[in-house]
């Protein structure tokens, strides 16, 4: 049996006034991995979709959207703003921003998969109010350089990634 995952982007104009001309639509930038599960077992998919300010993701499985359980809210949170990427000057600090819509438990940093050193005096963790975060890393150099993630946790887990790239 072949089970296909299949995923489209497409701005949403649902309920708000005429986009703004600036507005892009979206474009994926991370695409799904590939992955082998037994049948019945959980399986996580994710992408990385940037351009457009909003828009709706339909997963489609075996052609057909996989849509939530009837009155079932959704329990992971969701990003309203995301991390961006950045190109630096070696010497130079960056920050990543992030906001989610509701009130995660909590929201954490990863650098290449890895958890970020919270107590390293390089990295400084804001957070304001209980929806937006902030994460900056001062006097980058080579070492810097990597896949940072914006992982909100609540009672199930989302991710966004920004890479930094030191020219």
């Amino acid at each position: 049996m072949h089970n296909f995952f299949l995923f489209t982007a497409m701005k949403s104009n649902i309920g708000r006034k005429k986009s703004k001309s600036g507005d892009r639509p979206p474009k994926i930038v991370s695409h799904l991995n590939s992955d082998f599960v037994k049948d019945g077992e959980p399986v996580t998919l994710s992408c990385r979709i940037i351009g457009a300010e909003k828009f709706d993701v339909i997963w489609l499985h075996n052609n057909k959207e996989i849509k939530p359980i009837p009155n079932e809210e959704p329990k992971s949170p969701v990003f309203k703003t995301f991390p961006q990427s950045a190109t630096l000057q070696e010497g130079e600090s960056v920050s990543f921003n992030c906001e989610t819509e509701k009130v995660p438990l909590k929201v954490t940093w990863l650098k290449d998969g890895k958890p970020v050193d919270e107590t390293s005096s390089k990295y400084q963790f804001v957070q304001d109010g209980k929806k937006k975060f902030k994460f900056e890393i001062t006097n980058c150099n080579s070492l810097d350089v990597g896949q940072y993630t914006a992982k909100a946790v609540g009672a199930n887990v989302i991710s966004n990634v920004c890479w930094i790239e030191i020219v």
